[in-house]
C-alpha cells in the first residue's frame, strides 16, 4: 500500500495526536493523584466534606438559610 505524496503530513498528524493524548492522560493521572493526596490530608486534619454531614445537621443548615 502506498500512502501517496502527502504521507509525511498524515504521519506527522498521527504522531502529534499520539503525543498530545499521552500528555493529557499523564496530566489527568498526576492531577488525580494530587487531589487524592489533598483530600486524604484534609480528612486527616478533621475537615470533612459537606456531603458527609449527618442528615440532621444538613437539614438544620438548610432551614437556617431559608429563614433569612
Amino acid at each position: 500500500m502506498e500512502l501517496a505524496h502527502n504521507e509525511g503530513y498524515v504521519l506527522a498528524s498521527y504522531a502529534i495526536t499520539l503525543v498530545a493524548m499521552i500528555v493529557i492522560i499523564g496530566w489527568v493521572m498526576l492531577d488525580s493523584r494530587g487531589r487524592q493526596r489533598e483530600l486524604k490530608r484534609l480528612e486527616e486534619t478533621g475537615i470533612r466534606r459537606r456531603s458527609a454531614r449527618p442528615a440532621a445537621a444538613a437539614e438544620a443548615a438548610t432551614k437556617k438559610t431559608l429563614d433569612v
